[in-house]
């Protein structure tokens, strides 16, 4: 992207105006790697977002069950490269493929590529800080009198 383009990213984040940021299913030749969406990328969530941007709060998907990544990702490829890429927070609305057994099967999934060594715990755990740091700040908004 060109850093005009990046501008008003850069500057919500530097002036601490994003508490959390999403990622899309887009590719794009000059933020994913090729046939990755950037919310499966490392090159745009860690490379770009994290890096060049140096944003540290959570990052999170959007649906993780729509077409763009069901037509080419199976469910746990998706799980294990989003966790890859770098999101904090997946959203699954359930809706099109509905899976009662998703949160386990997440937890599973995740568990075994901790345990494998695939997915490092201190990756999980940068998670878990970034998503305490979300809910904090919110719980002080929502105790704010300014509303």
């Amino acid at each position: 992207m060109e850093p005009r383009e990046l501008r008003p990213f850069s500057e919500l984040i530097a002036d601490g105006g994003a508490d959390m940021v999403m990622v899309g299913h887009v590719v794009h030749a000059n933020i994913t790697e090729p046939g990755r969406p950037a919310s499966l990328s490392p090159r745009a969530v860690q490379g770009l977002l994290r890096t060049k941007l140096g944003y540290d709060g959570a990052i999170v998907s959007d649906d993780m069950q729509m077409g763009a990544l069901t037509r080419s990702f199976t469910p746990d490829d998706c799980i294990l490269l989003g966790i890859e890429a770098g999101l904090d927070l997946f959203i699954y609305s359930n809706r099109q493929h509905p899976d009662p057994q998703m949160p386990a099967r997440f937890h599973r999934i995740v568990k075994a590529a901790v345990e494998s060594g695939r997915v490092p715990r201190a990756r999980i755990e940068e998670s878990v800080r970034r998503l305490s740091a979300l809910r904090h700040s919110i719980n002080e908004w929502r105790a704010s009198p300014m509303k």
